[in-house]
């Protein structure tokens, strides 16, 4: 499932109104930058505004309106506002269930982790277990 929207910022600069749009693939920041940027700062740089201008900080005080909202990242935009933080654990866990069910299929013959809840939480816990205390087995 693609996590994605379109960002836009309306603001007046100059006597000039501006309407400025970026369109945001969620799963591409997590992959590439491990996190969502500042919406704000991400406007400004596709649309070309220098972060040293008065524009940009007009720009910084205004409300983000989101559009084409694709995945679960709807879950996380509650009143003009995107949740970055909680979108990004959200997306670990989705990746880390995605990958603990393709071991799950190619070690144990098990289809549908899903289905069998307590093996998914077993397997979700050794995972949790070796990054907080990794152990040598030689």
């Amino acid at each position: 499932m693609k996590n994605s929207f379109t960002v836009t910022i309306e603001f007046s600069y100059k006597g000039e109104s501006f309407e400025l749009t970026a369109d945001v693939d969620l799963d591409e920041c997590m992959k590439k930058m491990h996190g969502i940027p500042p919406l704000h700062d991400l406007i400004a740089k596709r649309n070309g505004i220098d972060s040293y201008s008065y524009q940009y900080e007009v720009l910084h005080a205004e409300y983000l309106q989101f559009s084409q909202v694709e995945g679960f990242a709807a879950d996380f935009i509650h009143g003009g506002e995107f949740d970055s933080e909680g979108f990004a654990e959200q997306w670990r866990q989705e990746q880390l269930g995605v990958i603990l069910a393709e071991i799950a299929q190619r070690v144990l013959g098990i289809a549908d982790l899903a289905a069998q809840p307590p093996l998914k939480r077993a397997l979700m816990e050794a995972y949790r277990a070796g990054q907080s205390a990794p152990i040598s087995l030689e």
